[in-house]
């Protein structure tokens, strides 16, 4: 309670708060982040979320954390930092598109040939690409109860995941691949919550005919 450690305070309360927003973002994607996390994920999501609430409106040491206002610092963003998905996947897509409500996400990827939009690990054969969708609520600082606090906490880290059918790596797709995520809420998403989406590729290789996953080479990038 010393006054001289009045700045340690309103630190470590917004460090604590970023790191439990961090931690939230984890748990949103905890259906698909063990295909694709690095040992470095937790604390570089820990800083985004900290730039974050470096913008924040408030007072130092009870600044919001606003998603939407600031997804600048979390676009692009890679879960393996060791494999870019621009590094492994060329093929030409837009970007995933949610529809008015915030309910539904669809990705379109035009049919493509593997062997010249994807550059996969040496003993790989087949690949799938994956669309996620999580839920990430604004995070802000209730003075009533001297602590953050989301603000859609009933929606916070809902998740939706499609997976493409398994492909080959020798030749064309045949097909455009749709992908679609239905979070299944009753309303419409309000915008003091965002939609953190990542889109991604898992690679694999076949062998006396199952697939089997290659870790830590696969990519997916909000």
């Amino acid at each position: 309670s010393d006054p001289n450690f009045a700045r340690t305070r309103e630190n470590m309360q917004e460090f604590g708060a970023s790191a439990a927003l961090a931690k939230s973002f984890r748990n949103g994607f905890a259906g698909v982040s063990d295909l694709f996390r690095t040992s470095t994920l937790s604390g570089k999501v820990t800083g985004i979320m900290k730039n974050i609430n470096r913008t924040g409106e408030g007072l130092r040491g009870a600044r919001a954390f606003e998603i939407i206002k600031n997804k600048q610092f979390i676009e692009g963003f890679e879960l393996n930092q060791k494999v870019p998905l621009k590094s492994v996947f060329y093929a030409s897509s837009t970007l995933p598109e949610v529809n008015e409500e915030r309910t539904v996400v669809d990705w379109t990827i035009p049919a493509f040939n593997a062997k010249n939009f994807i550059r996969p690990p040496k003993e790989a054969t087949h690949a799938q690409l994956v669309l996620h969708g999580s839920v990430l609520s604004d995070y802000i600082f209730d003075p009533a109860l001297s602590k953050y606090s989301f603000v859609h906490p009933e929606v916070n880290q809902a998740s939706a995941t499609d997976y493409s059918e398994v492909f080959s790596l020798n030749g064309d797709t045949e097909k455009d691949i749709l992908l679609q995520t239905r979070f299944g809420f009753p309303g419409p998403l309000p915008l003091t919550a965002g939609i953190v989406i990542g889109i991604g590729i898992i690679f694999m290789v076949a062998a006396r005919g199952r697939s089997n996953l290659i870790p830590g080479q696969n990519a997916m990038q909000v």
